[in-house]
């Protein structure tokens, strides 16, 4: 009885160990295109090398032109091949619900609940996106809206 614990024991720490190791081996992988967009073009964005079922948590923040700060955030669980696709998938949680590919831009609101709208003056707006697993920062991609042409 006591040797069957023990290798059972045994068996459930290889377990672990392979899936703690192939966790720390699986680097993000982030695909963003394009990330130079006008305001009206659509960006994909797909995220691989997840572990199956995995939550990752993006946060979008800007400021317009009156420096007034904008942000959305929404956790994803990756699919059965580790891949979390915007287009395709709808957030488990966050700014916005159903499946939307433009849903963390579009969903983003101000820090400010007074403000109504947000404000342009023709210039071009910067989004910085956030990507954490299991509430760790692991990477950070930059977007810029083209306003005009």
């Amino acid at each position: 009885m006591l040797k069957t614990i023990i290798i059972i024991a045994f068996l459930a720490f290889l377990l672990l160990s392979t899936y703690i190791i192939s966790y720390k081996k699986n680097k993000l992988s982030i695909a963003i295109f394009p990330q130079k967009a006008r305001m009206d073009q659509a960006i994909k964005i797909v995220l691989s090398n997840l572990l199956p079922d995995e939550l990752v948590t993006i946060e979008t923040v800007q400021s317009d032109s009156a420096n007034h700060i904008w942000r959305s955030k929404v956790i994803f669980q990756a699919d059965k091949n580790g891949m979390i696709n915007l287009e395709k998938m709808s957030p488990v949680s966050g700014s916005y619900r159903g499946v939307d590919g433009m849903g963390i831009f579009r969903s983003m609101l101000p820090d400010d609940k007074k403000i109504r709208e947000l404000s342009q003056d023709g210039k071009n707006f910067t989004i910085v996106m956030s990507f954490y697993r299991n509430n760790e920062f692991v990477a950070q991609k930059v977007i810029e809206r083209i306003v005009s042409i």
